[in-house]
């Protein structure tokens, strides 16, 4: 008797926070790359027990990574925003991280919106190849 294959359903993450647990469980898993959440919601205040609101530069993108091409000495920074498809964003923030990821791009890093692994992998791939993010 041939046993049977196992099918792997994907899983659409539902979520911001579980697409970005995918997203960083895959970049932690490639060689020349380490990643980390960025937590930007401030620093919580124990004798008042609130979040102290973060300082005018926090932007508050959502990951942060280092990332080595294949052909580089060195490893180039990067930052993730991760949005959950059809997710909303106050115009304001959204115009900030818009420009942080654009002012990062125009120094040399790795900068982009992510709605899922794919998009990320996508855009990893395009910069191994050609030394830039799809804008």
């Amino acid at each position: 008797m041939a046993a049977k294959k196992k099918i792997v359903k994907k899983v659409i993450s539902t979520r911001e926070h579980e697409i970005e647990i995918e997203i960083l469980d895959w970049l932690n898993q490639q060689p020349e790359c380490m990643a980390s959440k960025y937590e930007c919601m401030g620093v919580y205040d124990p004798a008042k027990k609130i979040f102290r609101k973060p300082g005018k530069f926090v932007i508050g993108v959502d990951i942060v990574f280092q990332w080595k091409r294949r052909s580089d000495a060195y490893a180039v920074p990067g930052w993730i925003e991760v949005k959950k498809p059809g997710a909303r964003t106050a115009p304001e923030r959204l115009r900030m991280q818009k420009a942080f990821i654009a002012k990062v791009r125009r120094y040399g890093g790795i900068g982009f919106f992510a709605n899922d692994l794919e998009e990320v992998q996508r855009q990893l791939n395009y910069f191994d190849k050609t030394g830039s993010t799809i804008v």
